[in-house]
């Protein structure tokens, strides 16, 4: 028996809302010939932005740091191994809900020495109910969509998913087999489930 044809109907929806929170990353960088000194240099600047951040906990979400990193720089010269400075970073990223007193927050970051500040992007929170109402709206489109479908073909949708489906065998002149109807109706029922309605597809 052949594969029927398979339609796939895909929703679409655009919703438009207010962004919940505001996403900064921060970076501070310290670099000294000194392995030691550059070490102290990063942990005495990032004590104070981390001080800075203590100061605005109503408009602060949550930090996160991606943790530090601390490399050699070699040298140009024509000893190429000789490491001529180590550099440090650490990398913070901060959920910013205080809209309001966002930009009173980077400019204080931004004023700090060897700090680099980017954003703010928008975003929703990871839990938002945003998303489930979009995921709503899009199946709804879906929906629609197929109905649409299903009317130029002149059918009707159920909206039953693929596993509600048997298939049912024919005689050689493509005529539904009853006593195979018989014995597949019987099964489904006998397994729990209650078979209702027999579709026959030509063409």
């Amino acid at each position: 028996m052949q594969e029927q044809p398979l339609i796939a109907v895909r929703g679409e929806i655009v919703v438009e809302v207010e962004p919940e929170i505001a996403r900064l990353e921060v970076s501070t960088v310290a670099r000294d010939a000194d392995r030691a000194r550059a070490m102290q240099l990063l942990d005495d600047r990032n004590a104070t932005v981390d001080k800075i951040l203590a100061s605005f906990p109503d408009v602060i979400d949550r930090v996160e740091s991606s943790g530090l990193r601390v490399s050699p720089q070699l040298s140009n010269s024509k000893a190429p191994s000789q490491v001529e400075a180590y550099r440090g970073v650490v990398r913070q990223t901060i959920a910013v809900t205080g809209f309001d007193r966002i930009g009173e927050l980077m400019t204080q970051l931004a004023g700090q020495e060897m700090t680099d500040v980017g954003g703010p992007w928008w975003e929703l929170r990871p839990g938002s109910p945003v998303y489930r109402q979009a995921r709503v709206a899009v199946v709804a489109d879906a929906v629609r969509r197929a109905r649409d479908y299903a009317g130029a073909l002149g059918s009707e949708l159920l909206g039953l998913g693929r596993d509600a489906f048997r298939v049912v065998p024919v005689d050689p002149q493509y005529r539904i087999d009853l006593d195979g109807l018989r014995r597949a109706i019987a099964k489904e029922r006998k397994a729990g489930h209650r078979p209702f309605c027999v579709i026959g597809n030509a063409g």
